[in-house]
Formats: structure tokens, sequence, C-alpha cells
């Protein structure tokens, strides 16, 4: 039995042996670490089991980390802050400045890339993740959604700044839609039970599980578009919405342009069709 620093003995501390590799060169484990209390005990390896120049590696990864001696911060006294120079005083502020301006820029960046996130999962997601980063497309597009309620035929429910309303249904799949697709007959449903002037829009991630340069050209078939178009269905891609709100955000093209060829769509969408 051993102790550490006049310390309780190791045994009886909960302890548990993790091997892990030192260094991707020598590729195998070389050690293991028992962690006792707070710190470690490291178990070196036999010489026998490694090469030569593997204990070479190994010696001189060990001498780098013995280098890393701990430091010790002591923390200023509040009455010290009354004896510095002008000087001094004015680095502070500098720094400070300085801190705030990265801070404020820091977060204004982050705030930028959470919406490019949530803009992604059009690309990869399904379900409510899925209706989630639909919804903040279209509102990226300048358009009011709202969800619809439980067991409704939709999932959404949209008005593009009163110029025209729409309803949307959302869907992801491993492959394409067909004429067997269930979104089809909840759309036709949808249609039936409004008179109104209502803009109906699929959109769909097909192949979602695959990259995006694996995925097939077909995302919607000719009989599924069919039995869409008497209702006036704008079918469209996931992948095709996140190019059309990189459209607006990169390429500077209006919402309206992108939201009236939307609008007035039959079928699939063709992005190239947007000047």
């Amino acid at each position: 039995m051993c102790k550490i620093n006049n310390s309780r003995p190791v045994d009886e501390y909960t302890y548990n042996i993790e091997p892990f590799n030192m260094h991707q060169n020598i590729g195998r484990p070389t050690f293991g670490a028992i962690t006792v209390g707070e710190g470690k005990i490291i178990l070196l390896p036999a010489p026998r089991e490694y090469t030569m120049k593997e204990i070479s590696q190994l010696v001189n990864i060990l001498n780098e980390f013995s280098k890393n001696e701990p430091t010790f911060v002591v923390n200023e006294p509040e009455w010290l802050e009354e004896t510095k120079s002008k000087t001094e005083k004015d680095i502070d502020q500098q720094i400070k400045t300085i801190q705030d301006s990265y801070e404020t820029q820091r977060n204004n960046l982050h705030t930028k890339k959470y919406t490019y996130s949530k803009l992604n999962k059009l690309l990869y997601t399904n379900d409510t993740d899925l209706e989630k980063a639909v919804t903040h497309a279209f509102e990226l597009l300048g358009c009011t959604v709202k969800k619809t309620d439980i067991g409704a035929n939709v999932d959404r429910y949209m008005d593009y700044k009163g110029k025209f309303s729409c309803y949307v249904e959302i869907t992801g799949t491993k492959s394409k839609i067909d004429k067997k697709s269930n979104k089809i007959t909840q759309i036709i449903g949808e249609h039936q039970q409004h008179d109104d002037n209502k803009k109906p829009i699929l959109v769909a991630n097909t192949y979602m599980d695959k990259n995006i340069r694996e995925r097939q050209n077909i995302n919607f078939t000719e009989e599924a578009l069919i039995l869409l178009k008497p209702c006036g269905t704008c079918c469209i891609t996931s992948k095709t919405l996140f190019d059309l709100v990189l459209k607006h955000t990169e390429d500077g093209v209006s919402t309206d342009d992108i939201m009236k060829l939307i609008h007035e769509t039959v079928g699939e969408l063709d992005i190239t069709k947007l000047k």
C-alpha cells in the first residue's frame, strides 16, 4: 500500500484504469492512467513491448509534458486600484473596450451562425426539425408562418405580406414523392375543405439520408405531379428552398421575385427561372 503526499491510502479512493493513445505515430496504448482523487497515477509499459523508436517517441512526449510547470495566480487586492498610475488605468480601459467590442462582435456572429445552422437542417432532417427549418426559411423570405392545429391536413399556414396566402405540407423521405404518398391525399383534402385562393405548397426533403451530391434528379414522379396539378400545387425540394434563401441572402434577389415564382409555379419549381 502507498500514500500520496501523506494523504489517504490509494485503495481508499475510487479509481478507474483508462488506457489511451499518447501519440498517433505510435498508434497503440502507450500507458494507462488510474484516477486517484483529483489526480492520476500513470502506468508506463514494459520496455520489451515496444521498439526503441517507439520508446524514444514516448520519452520525447513525456519530456514535453514535464516542461509544463503549474502557474499560481495571486489576485490583486482591491485597494491596489487606488495606487495605479493614469497610464495603467488607460491601458485597463483600452483592454476593457477591446474585450467589450470582441464580445459584441462574437455574439453577433454567433447569432448569424445560428441562422445558417437552422437553415442547414433543410438538407438532412425530417419531422419536427424539418418543419422548423422550413418555417425559418420562409420567414427569411418575408413570410408570416403559423403552425396548424393537431390533426390538420397540412403543417403550416402562411401569408406573404398580405399579397397571397399558402398552406404548406412538409415531409422527409429516403426516396422520391410518388403517387402513393399520403402527402398528396392531405393536400387534396385541404384543398377540398377550404374553398379559397390559398396556394398549396409541398416541401419534400427527398433522399434525405444521402449526401446532396448523391441524390437523384427525380424528386416528384410524373404521376404525383399530375395528381397535385388540379390543386395548383407548387412542389419544391427542401434543397431548392435552401438555394432560394441563399439567392436572397447571398445574391440579393428580392423576396418578391422568389415568392412570385413559388406562387405562379404549378408542378415542380424550376429555380433557373429566377432571374
